[in-house]
């Protein structure tokens, strides 16, 4: 009996042994997955901060433009206004010179007429 105890015993040391060792290797293989998911969890990390960092400068670039778009429009504003003025000064430049042609024909009319009585006087 002794016999039968003893291959049941090296039996079951055998079977502890194998499950022992099994559950090495999965220990072991889980470490490795472990060990991989933190290295793709800092490769997350690295790429979200990557991510973070265009975001900020595309809004900075986004702000700069906002900016420039307000400078354009203050700009355009002036020039209209000062269109409208120089506009404006034509205007009266157009109505003075129409001025100016009438009553330089009035002019041109009034030294006819003096030229016809300085001629009707004889010396």
């Amino acid at each position: 009996m002794r016999v039968n105890a003893d291959k049941s015993s090296f039996f079951w040391v055998n079977t502890i042994k194998a499950g022992v060792t099994k559950t090495v290797e999965s220990m072991d293989a889980t470490k490795d997955k472990v060990a991989a998911g933190v290295k793709y969890s800092s490769q997350a990390q690295t790429a979200l901060q990557h991510i973070i960092e265009s975001i900020e400068n595309l809004y900075s670039d986004i702000h700069q433009i906002a900016s420039a778009i307000e400078e354009m429009n203050a700009t355009t504003e002036e020039i209209t206004k000062d269109i409208n003025h120089i506009s404006d000064v034509t205007k009266d430049n157009l109505s003075s010179s129409e001025d100016i042609s009438r009553t330089a024909s009035g002019l041109a009319g009034l030294a006819s007429n003096l030229k016809n009585v300085v001629q009707s006087f004889k010396i």
